[in-house]
């Protein structure tokens, strides 16, 4: 059968089925009207029955007070009853009453309190009756419709997130096309590129003069000279280049006590280290300028490329959007399945899809 029959066959089914359990509901509760009075009178019939005065007073007290507790709560637990639903939640009172108070009076009052508890049980008897033969007639409530409607919204869902995630996809490639073809991109790339030949070049002349320098450490120390420049140079060759003045005047000092493989070094360093230093602080003036413009275009660069971050954030947040649809329609599927598995069981067909 397809499901387009069965549903169609399952909601005549589920109709009939109402119609019948409210007929079922209509008997019963017609019936519990009948007994509800017979209680009514029972009840009254109790009440109106006086304490036989021929038995032991203690037991007298205790009967006349457990009688108008019995009367009292039937008449509560029993009152405003009119349909089987009041009847399954008035139940346990019931049922209790016998229990809390039955135990005295049954031994005055058997005949009456009997009579009470038999209606009592046939009122139990009725529910437990209506419960089963409401069963028989109620049609399972399956919720087929509803779970394919909510596929098919989630479905177009997906399709209209898919479509947007694969135009966002579209925006990031141009976008990332775009950065590559940027000036201020190629502009960045040749001023790393120069700020890191006039990196290398500064090293090369530090190099230069500290490896001069290193030469004299050994002849310095040896010379135990009362000097803290002398006490500098031992210990680090960085001091010509932090302190160039103040050396060049401490070497033209040393200089004649010199051997001459050491004059040698120290001839070079008296030469060339004004000309060392006046070059590296040109080369530290134009990586300083450099490194100014390097700022300037990595924040034009790095505007360009929060646009990429933004788009692909926005891309993620639709691929978790498009997993948790996904999940949700594993869920439907099996749900469906097993409301299918209920509407053939019902039924008693095969169901296509």
């Amino acid at each position: 059968m397809r499901l387009e029959q069965a549903l169609e066959e399952y909601k005549r089914r589920k109709a009939a089925g109402a119609r019948e359990t409210e007929r079922v509901r209509r008997d019963f509760e017609r019936e519990l009207r009948k007994i509800l009075k017979d209680v009514q009178k029972a009840i009254e019939k109790l009440e109106n029955r006086e304490v036989p005065k021929n038995i032991d007073e203690r037991l007298k007290r205790i009967v006349s007070a457990e009688k108008g507790k019995y009367v009292s709560a039937l008449k509560k637990a029993s009152s405003n009853i009119s349909t089987m639903e009041e009847l399954g939640k008035r139940l346990p009172d019931l049922a209790k009453l016998h229990v809390d108070h039955g135990k005295y009076l049954i031994s005055v009052f058997e005949k009456e309190v009997y009579r009470i508890n038999s209606l009592l049980k046939s009122l139990s008897e009725l529910y437990s009756q209506y419960t089963q033969a409401i069963e028989e007639k109620v049609v399972e409530d399956i919720e087929i419709e509803s779970l394919l409607a909510e596929k098919d919204r989630i479905l177009e869902e997906v399709k209209r997130i898919e479509s947007e995630k694969k135009e966002q996809e579209k925006k990031l490639r141009a976008k990332e096309e775009e950065i590559k073809e940027l000036p201020e991109l190629m502009e960045l790339e040749k001023l790393k590129s120069e700020m890191e030949r006039l990196n290398s070049k500064a090293r090369g002349i530090e190099i230069e003069v500290r490896s001069k320098v290193a030469k004299l450490q050994k002849p310095v120390k040896r010379m135990r000279l009362p000097d803290a420049m002398a006490l500098k140079l031992t210990e680090d060759s960085s001091i010509a280049l932090e302190e160039p003045e103040e050396f060049l005047r401490f070497l033209q000092r040393i200089t004649p006590e010199l051997d001459k493989k050491y004059r040698k070094a120290a001839e070079w360093l008296l030469d060339n280290l004004p000309k060392k230093i006046a070059e590296l602080e040109g080369l530290r003036k134009s990586l300083e300028g450099l490194e100014k413009s390097r700022h300037e275009l990595e924040e034009k660069v790095g505007k360009r490329k929060n646009e990429l971050i933004e788009l692909k954030r926005l891309i993620e947040e639709k691929e978790n959007e498009l997993k948790q649809l996904r999940n949700r329609l594993e869920h439907l599927e099996k749900e469906l399945n097993e409301s299918l598995a209920k509407l053939e069981k019902i039924l008693e067909t095969k169901i296509e899809r």
